[in-house]
């Protein structure tokens, strides 16, 4: 399946070309743990770093059942339980998909623009905020 992120002006998800329905992102939580794993490399985090990030005021007993509930309602909007996994201590975003988040493809690309000095691909990057 292909998956489109889209972080920078407002957040939206693309699942083959279909927009996931923003009705679907009701829970905070559960748009808050899609957030942060498309983020984080290879789209997987340990569950505990997880949970400190979403409930840092919370010990990992009163957290881990609010993860499984967030994790639910993640996977009812993304399409199913390969959506979102976890598995051994880690939470993994989308594990067997090709995935495009443009945030980091907006990093990639100012970053390359920084190395190659090249000054009118950096302008263009930070006068448009995108590509």
């Amino acid at each position: 399946m292909e998956v489109d992120i889209t972080m920078l002006g407002g957040c939206s998800i693309r699942l083959d070309g279909a927009e996931v329905d923003p009705a679907e992102w009701r829970r905070k939580q559960a748009a808050a743990i899609v957030k942060v794993l498309a983020l984080t490399p290879r789209r997987t985090l340990h569950r505990e770093l997880l949970i400190d990030q979403l409930w840092p005021e919370l010990t990992l007993e009163d957290a881990a059942p609010r993860l499984h509930k967030a994790a639910h309602y993640a996977r009812r909007a993304l399409g199913g339980p390969g959506s979102l996994v976890l598995a051994n201590e880690s939470v993994a975003l989308l594990p067997q998909d090709q995935v495009r988040v443009d945030a980091l493809e907006f990093e990639r690309t100012a970053e390359a623009a920084r190395a190659a000095e090249d000054a009118a691909l950096a302008a263009l990057v930070q006068r448009s905020g995108s590509f």
